[in-house]
């Protein structure tokens, strides 16, 4: 019994020995912590003691900085103040100038034939494939491009404007301005057209616009018509004082541009426009247009080809293809030393080399 009790007392000795060691343990552990945190702290506040000089140094510049701008601001307040009231005051003196202006800019809108309208009346019959309709009046004219917005519907009101009187009209224009060479094959045309065979009639008034176009050119052998009027517009615009000169010509020559474009036969022929007749394709036997809108669109383009022709027949044989610049230009503006390559008739090189 006596053996048991101290056994147990020996057991419970150890185990206190063992929890006072390790509450030694802790408390060094804890000690240690504690002399780290103090230790870091210390550190810290040191840092932080150096780092407030250049921080305050810092915001001593910052302060000085912004009350040098302020100044600055104040001065160019100063300055721009009187800027500001001469602005105001242009504005308050130009405003009934610009009324004014926007008062005459309304009233050219409103006439018919004012050149800002002309100007207008330009983009939308480029884009509507015509030039301006036979016999038609200003008035008329403004009032049809003001209702529609598309070539289409334009093509809608020329069918109706164009009626059998009208185009009868027109027609007996044609065959008293038309060259003597050209009466004939036009009287064979207005019958077909009469008849209603009108690819027949497409074919024979293109030929005849393309022969026409020639009167400008000085090779008469020469196969290009985009820009034929082109020179012509620049030599204008730069010695006339009318400003509606130039207008009949640019009409003419968008119009031109657009019957002559290219069509590559190499795929499969496709026209994007209503009116569907092209040059290339009638000639060359691509592709026939039997409709009689495009008739009557191509006796209107000979009409103004021939009005053209009479208002600047100074310019007949003036225009040359240069071929390597690939461009119509003035005769009168090169020599054939200076741009090689435009377009002369064989029998010009003959007499040229025999007299060598």
């Amino acid at each position: 019994m006596k053996k048991h009790n101290s056994d147990k007392k020996e057991k419970t000795n150890n185990k206190n020995n063992k929890y006072s060691t390790i509450n030694k343990m802790i408390n060094k552990e804890q000690s240690l912590v504690n002399t780290i945190n103090k230790l870091s702290i210390a550190e810290t506040i040191k840092k932080l003691e150096s780092a407030t000089i250049p921080i305050k140094s810092y915001i001593e510049n910052m302060n000085n900085l912004y009350n040098s701008l302020h100044e600055n601001l104040k001065k160019f307040a100063d300055i721009i103040k009187p800027i500001t009231e001469t602005v105001i005051n242009f504005q308050i003196n130009t405003t009934p100038y610009f009324k004014e202006l926007g008062r005459a800019l309304q009233k050219a809108k409103e006439n018919p034939d004012s050149l800002i309208n002309w100007i207008d009346y330009c983009k939308k019959l480029k884009e509507y494939i015509w030039v301006v309709p036979f016999d038609i009046k200003s008035e008329e004219l403004k009032d049809i491009l003001e209702r529609v917005n598309s070539e289409e519907e334009f093509d809608k009101y020329m069918i109706k404007y164009f009626n059998n009187s009208k185009i009868t009209k027109l027609c007996d224009n044609l065959l008293l301005m038309l060259p003597y060479k050209h009466k004939v094959t036009f009287r064979q045309i207005t019958k077909s057209f009469f008849n209603k065979n009108y690819a027949l009639c497409n074919l024979g008034i293109t030929a005849i616009i393309d022969d026409l176009c020639t009167f400008f050119l000085k090779d008469k052998g020469c196969l290009k018509r985009k820009n034929l009027f082109l020179p012509i517009i620049e030599d204008v615009e730069n010695t006339s004082n009318n400003n509606f000169e130039v207008i009949p010509l640019i009409i003419v020559n968008s119009h031109i541009n657009t019957i002559y474009e290219n069509v590559d036969f190499r795929k499969r022929i496709s026209i994007p426009t209503h009116k569907k007749t092209r040059r290339s394709t009638n000639q060359h036997g691509k592709k026939f247009v039997n409709n009689k809108l495009d008739v009557i669109m191509l006796f209107n383009t000979i009409y103004y080809i021939l009005i053209v022709i009479n208002d600047f027949n100074k310019y007949k044989g003036k225009i040359i293809y240069v071929d390597n610049r690939r461009k119509m230009e003035m005769v009168n503006t090169f020599t054939r030393t200076q741009i090689p390559g435009f377009y002369i008739k064989k029998k010009y090189y003959r007499t040229k080399n025999n007299n060598k």
